[in-house]
């Protein structure tokens, strides 16, 4: 989080590097996957892509960089195209964009404003125009009357002299054909007739143009801007459980882990080409390969596990429908915590065997079990902590 937040304050004023966005993600990613151990080469668990995106979209929730730089200097675009009283306003204003001039894929000004106005497009993307006066909403594309102009009129606008008219210059012309190059198709005639019914309906003030953003405010937010430019991706309730549990951080990263099949289990190993002596799992007597499906459901320990707290093993090899049918069963408010903490459990004696040759018991996962939940109380409100309690006394 602190490597995330250092760069934030140079975000909001310039474009970060490539190069430098490169370089900070590596020492995430090492502080994320090996620690704090400098020289570590463990590799990294999970796709980094992976890892960006929103908690709620099954992600770590980590801030992707390119896109946080984009949102913060949008903010900047925002103060810019209301015409907020500040002085740097004034002066691009008076500057670069008098005589109706508006900010468009020609790149003027200063390197600074240079690589504000490599965001218009995104910015146009987010924003809708409040016309007032007119002076700020491009005739052809911006959105004002409920479309697009230059995708509404296609043909019409392939006759446009000048693509960069603002709406108030339109709106003086005494006849609007006056800015096409003529003759006109038949096709684009009876566009500008639509046009010009538009134009004449629209009533300007001397007010200046405001705009409103796609989450209903005219107050630009850089965290519901950051969301939209990450994009939206649909994803399992699972996820928004897991981390709405009361679990400790790595139980939390574990189980997400779990979930998208990212665990070292030597099924995975197998995968990723490492050379081992077995990839069979040693906590059954099946002898069958040790992948994740069978590790935390198939295995012989993991059903005993499992059975031994009143839970009948899913007959499913997709983690986030096990979840949901473990909840079925538990119909508790704790569910999520007690598949989290018996997963974890089971993870532990696996690894007590392979690296520390003690047995795997029932016993030793049901005490493994009790003390993770039980750490669980001093996290929860008291009802839930008396809820938790109270099962443990009846199932433990």
């Amino acid at each position: 989080s602190v490597l995330s937040a250092l760069p934030t304050f140079y975000m909001c004023t310039l474009k970060l590097p490539p190069t430098i966005v490169k370089q900070i993600d590596k020492f995430r990613k090492h502080c994320l996957w090996r620690g704090g151990d400098i020289n570590a080469k463990k590799p990294a668990q999970a796709a980094w892509q992976m890892v960006t995106r929103p908690k709620s979209e099954g992600g770590l929730g980590v801030l992707k960089l390119e896109t946080q730089n984009d949102a913060l200097l949008l903010k900047n675009f925002h103060k810019f195209i209301n015409k907020l009283d500040l002085p740097w306003v004034k002066l691009l204003w008076e500057n670069y964009y008098r005589n109706g001039r508006l900010p468009n894929s020609q790149l003027r000004g200063s390197f600074w404003w240079k690589g504000i106005l490599k965001l218009l497009t995104l910015f146009k993307g987010i924003s809708v125009p409040i016309v007032q006066n007119g002076s700020s909403v491009q005739l052809w594309d911006d959105l004002w009357n409920g479309k697009i102009h230059s995708l509404s009129y296609p043909e019409l606008h392939s006759f446009a002299s000048n693509k960069s008219l603002t709406l108030s210059q339109a709106k003086q012309l005494p006849y609007v054909h006056q800015i096409f190059q003529l003759p006109l198709s038949l096709e684009a005639f009876s566009q500008l007739q639509q046009l010009e019914e538009e134009i004449s309906s629209i009533s300007l003030t001397d007010q200046n143009d405001s705009w409103t953003y796609i989450w209903g405010s005219g107050i630009y937010s850089t965290s519901k801007a950051y969301k939209h430019l990450a994009g939206h991706t649909q994803t399992h309730p699972a996820f928004r459980w897991l981390w709405a549990s009361k679990c400790q951080p790595k139980h939390k990263v574990f189980f997400w882990l779990l979930m998208k099949d990212r665990l070292n289990t030597r099924g995975l190993l197998r995968r990723r080409n490492m050379d081992l002596e077995s990839f069979t799992c040693e906590n059954c007597i099946l002898q069958r390969e040790e992948t994740l499906q069978h590790l935390f459901l198939r295995c012989n320990f993991a059903k005993a596990c499992w059975n031994s707290i009143g839970l009948t093993v899913p007959r499913t090899s997709c983690p986030q429908r096990a979840v949901l049918i473990l909840k079925r069963q538990l119909q508790v408010p704790f569910y999520m915590e007690i598949v989290i903490l018996m997963s974890w459990s089971i993870w532990l004696c696996r690894n007590d065997w392979i690296f520390e040759s003690i047995d795997p018991t029932l016993q030793g996962c049901r005490r493994i079990f009790k003390r993770e939940l039980l750490m669980v109380t001093h996290r929860a409100n008291n009802s839930l902590k008396q809820a938790i309690l109270q099962w443990i006394q009846n199932k433990l």
